[in-house]
């Protein structure tokens, strides 16, 4: 009698735990599903991500590999910078030759001359007031003072002084005037630091 009042108790026992581990297998599946999921979601948006930050790293890559073509010697950098000298030097070239082309031969005029391996720092002035100042290579300088007549173009080389004007150079054993006066042309040393320009038109 006791046996078959303890019997159905052990089944109902074992059904309810067997339920039970149904109810619970049945959670953790679901669980690991959701888990499974979103870990699924999540490598996908990771794949993304990483596929994005390789796609930038290819363009960064290829902006680097453009930028070392155009800044490297012959590319497109060099070549403005060979157009933007040639064309500034074509520029003063112009400029020099209308200076020395537009001189009348029957004006008053003179150019400094420097000898020597050093550039020299030249100043003219006018009553104490300085008309221009200039580091002068070796060789013809570009400007040419005007004390009579004036240029038939006029550019920045070409320079009106009268014959107060005082010129100055850092060096005058390496300073020679070119001159020319009533059609005709000299070369004069310059005497000191300091010289007038009265001295070359007595």
């Amino acid at each position: 009698m006791n046996d078959e009042e303890n019997t159905p108790l052990i089944y109902k026992i074992i059904v309810i735990l067997i339920i039970i581990a149904a109810v619970f297998a049945t959670f953790m599946g679901i669980l690991d599903f959701a888990l499974v999921r979103s870990n699924s979601e999540e490598l996908s948006n990771l794949n993304k991500t990483i596929d994005s930050i390789n796609g930038r790293l290819n363009k960064n890559s290829s902006d680097i590999s453009a930028l070392k073509q155009n800044i490297s010697p012959g590319g497109i950098v060099d070549e403005y910078i060979d157009s933007y000298n040639f064309l500034t030097n074509t520029n003063l070239d112009l400029e020099r030759i209308l200076t020395f082309a537009s001189v009348n031969p029957n004006s008053d005029y003179f150019s400094i001359y420097i000898t020597g391996k050093r550039s020299v720092f030249v100043s003219v002035t006018k009553a104490g007031q300085l008309l221009l100042q200039a580091n002068m290579r070796p060789g013809l300088s570009d400007y040419v003072f005007f004390l009579s007549g004036t240029p038939t173009v006029k550019t920045s080389y070409t320079i009106l002084l009268d014959r107060s004007c005082v010129i100055t150079s850092s060096d005058a054993s390496d300073t020679y005037f070119l001159v020319s006066k009533n059609g005709s042309s000299e070369l004069l040393r310059m005497k000191g630091q300091f010289q007038a320009v009265s001295e070359f038109y007595k």
